[in-house]
């Protein structure tokens, strides 16, 4: 086991959840299939399309996606300062 943080992994993922970053303005298209309830007794489904925005920072590496874990306590903001202030007391005088 190491005592050293991998603090480049920790920024990257953060980074998805920058809210001062321009989102990628790509969308995701879903298709849908569904039953009306005043045909069920029929086999018909009816497609349905949608565009879903990509929630991942602009320039994102890998693919698109309209959904990313929840980042819960501490949050962003406290996240983002610990990581500055390790940065601080780890730098070579």
């Amino acid at each position: 086991m190491t005592d050293r943080l991998d603090i480049d992994t920790l920024k990257a993922k953060l980074r998805e959840y920058d809210p001062e970053l321009p989102r990628c303005p790509k969308k995701i298209e879903r298709i849908e299939t569904f039953i009306y309830d005043f045909i069920l007794e029929r086999d018909d489904k009816v497609p349905r399309k949608s565009y879903h925005p990509c929630c991942r920072p602009e320039g994102h590496e890998g693919r698109c996606s309209n959904t990313r874990s929840v980042l819960g306590w501490p949050g962003y903001e406290v996240l983002k300062a610990l990581i500055e202030s390790y940065e601080r007391s780890h730098r070579a005088p």
